[in-house]
This record gives structure tokens, C-alpha cells and sequence, in this order.
């Protein structure tokens, strides 16, 4: 590009911006989109589908449910198997080694 071109594209870009017209806007215009913001903003929102009465059963449910997983947890402690380390794992979920498989 030479510089003519350059000048007459940098002239039409500001003979377009020349055209823009200021757009007429009501003087109380931004009142009463900040009235109505205020407005939308005040509404409470209520849950009234979870109601005090509600809440109470439910955190009474999750306490009764948390202490008997913990009241489970502490009796069968005892019944565990006492065998030591790796051998009781094994025994367990039967993962004796045996020379009679395909895949030793």
C-alpha cells in the first residue's frame, strides 16, 4: 500500500465517525433504570418450602444417622480379624500364591 491509499482509508474512517448522530435519551432515563434495578434487587427471596420445622427433622435425621455410622464403626472394631500385617490381607481376600496357575 502506498501512502494515498493509506490517507484516503484514514479519511473515510473518520468521515464515517463524523456521521455518528448523539442518540435523544429522556433526561430521567438512567433514574429509571436505577429505580428499577433497587426494585428487583429489594425482593426477598423465601424459602418457604424449607421451614424451620423442616430444617429440625432434617438435622435430626443427619445426627441420628452420624451417631449410629459411629456406634457401628466402634462395635465392629472388635470383630475385625487379628491376624497380622500381610498374611491376614491375603487370607482374607484369598490371594494365596499357588504354582498351579496359568498366569504364574
Amino acid at each position: 500500500m502506498n501512502s494515498k491509499e493509506i490517507n484516503k482509508k484514514v479519511s473515510d474512517t473518520f468521515s464515517v465517525l463524523e456521521e455518528i448522530k448523539e442518540v435523544q435519551v429522556s433526561p430521567f432515563f438512567g433514574h429509571k433504570v436505577l429505580q428499577q434495578i433497587k426494585n428487583e434487587t429489594e425482593e426477598e427471596v423465601s424459602y418457604s418450602y424449607f421451614s424451620s420445622k423442616l430444617q429440625l427433622a432434617a438435622i435430626a435425621i443427619i445426627l441420628i444417622v452420624n451417631v449410629t455410622a459411629i456406634l457401628y464403626a466402634f462395635n465392629n472394631s472388635s470383630s475385625t480379624i487379628s491376624e497380622p500385617g500381610i498374611e491376614s490381607f491375603a487370607n482374607y481376600y484369598e490371594l494365596t500364591s499357588s504354582s498351579d496357575s496359568l498366569l504364574n
